[in-house]
C-alpha cells in the first residue's frame, strides 16, 4: 500500500511539474516564408506574391503587407497581386500576426520594373 502511495505521489508531482512548465512557456512568434514572387528585373506592371505562415504555439490570425512605403494593410490571404507597379525599384513586404499579438519577421521581395 505504501509503494502505491509513493508511486501515485510521484506521478502527481511529474504531472504538476509538466503542467507548470507548459503553462509558463512564453509565446513564440509566428514564422513566414516566401512561396513565389518576382526578383531582379521584371517587364510587367502586375506582379503576384505568395507566402506561407506557421505559428508553433497558436494560430496565425492574419497578415500585413506593405508596398514600397506608406501604410501596412491587413489581409487574411497568403497571396497578393499588385497591379500598377511603378517603374523602377520596388519592395513588397509581408509579416504574419498570431492569436496572441506577436508578429513574425518581415519577408521582402525586391525587384525592378523596367517598361
Amino acid at each position: 500500500m505504501f509503494v502505491k502511495k509513493i508511486l501515485f505521489l510521484g506521478l502527481l508531482l511529474v504531472f504538476c511539474l509538466f503542467f507548470i512548465s507548459c503553462a509558463n512557456k512564453p509565446n513564440q512568434p509566428p514564422t513566414i516564408q516566401k512561396v513565389s514572387g518576382p526578383s531582379g528585373f521584371v517587364n510587367s506592371s502586375t506582379q503576384t506574391f505568395e507566402w506561407t505562415g506557421n505559428d508553433p504555439d497558436g494560430e496565425i490570425t492574419g497578415y500585413e503587407y506593405l508596398k514600397n512605403s506608406g501604410f501596412w494593410f491587413e489581409t487574411t490571404s497568403t497571396e497578393y497581386t499588385w497591379t500598377g507597379v511603378p517603374e523602377g525599384p520596388n519592395e513588397f513586404k509581408v509579416k504574419a500576426k498570431d492569436n496572441k499579438g506577436l508578429y513574425s519577421e518581415v519577408i521582402t521581395w525586391t525587384f525592378d520594373y523596367v517598361y
